[in-house]
């Protein structure tokens, strides 16, 4: 059966996956149209990113003829064509296996910055666990480089929510993952979010926080959700003015803060 999409996309460089990610942030059903066998275009495979490779290999090369003038002796030295070549190639296959743990977070609504203030979760996985590095300006305008362990992470929380300060850039930890269960993981990611919370539609999104086991008191029998606690409440379809918990996400914020409180 034929499929219809909203938007197709010619080539799978570092341009057209970017295109694709980001129509399918914002609703559209995308169709990335690549003639090679492997993802990853021109750029990867054959054009800058192999071509970089072997231009740092020669510069090495380079740098040791003229050892002397630098002041160091080396002699005897040649080059590897073959190794040199396999090495270009492990460093194109490396990038074409892409890059694992941040695709739970694909369509997430919202900035990295973002992301990284609230500690963005998904299901059990928090953002915080996968940042290396921050850059920071304080309200008085000065800049600082911080850790992940010094952002001080926790549920929904972290550093910034309490002094202030702002990301404006981030370092995360990421390894090598094959493309095709990253790719399922990431549509898996946002068939969930398109289904809980529909990108056509106002909404203020997870809004709710767990309770924190040792510091809420929970009923018996109850599992440390919100859902689960607004079910037990009786709160699931209750309704304020346009907003409305879990069946119709169009929410004006002085109703939703109001449903909040309630």
């Amino acid at each position: 059966m034929a499929e219809t999409y909203d938007v197709a996309i010619i080539g799978s460089g570092p341009g057209g996956y970017a295109a694709a990610f980001r129509a399918a942030k914002y609703g559209l059903k995308a169709a990335l149209i690549e003639k090679d066998a492997k993802l990853g275009g021109t750029c990867l495979h054959v054009g800058c990113i192999p071509t970089k490779a072997l231009l740092f290999q020669a510069e090495v090369y380079e740098t040791f003829k003229r050892a002397e003038e630098l002041g160091i002796t080396c002699k005897g030295f040649s080059y590897d064509w073959k190794k040199m070549l396999a090495r270009k190639q492990a460093v194109v296959d490396k990038h074409a296996r892409g890059l694992a743990g941040l695709e739970r977070w694909a369509g997430t609504p919202g900035t990295v910055g973002g992301g990284i203030r609230g500690n963005a979760h998904f299901e059990e996985w928090l953002l915080g666990d996968r940042v290396a590095r921050v850059g920071l300006v304080s309200r008085a305008g000065e800049p600082s480089e911080v850790t992940g362990a010094q952002m001080e992470f926790a549920y929904d929380d972290s550093r910034p929510r309490r002094t202030g300060e702002v990301v404006v850039w981030a370092e995360f930890r990421v390894e090598p993952g094959e493309p095709a269960h990253l790719r399922e993981v990431a549509k898996a990611s946002l068939r969930f979010r398109k289904r809980t919370q529909p990108l056509a539609l106002p909404s203020a999104g997870c809004v709710f926080q767990n309770p924190q086991p040792g510091r809420d008191t929970l009923p018996s029998g109850v599992p440390a959700s919100a859902g689960a606690l607004i079910d037990r409440a009786g709160l699931k379809g209750c309704r304020i003015g346009g907003a409305q918990v879990y069946a119709d996400p169009a929410a004006r914020a002085d109703e939703d803060a109001r449903r909040i409180t309630r």
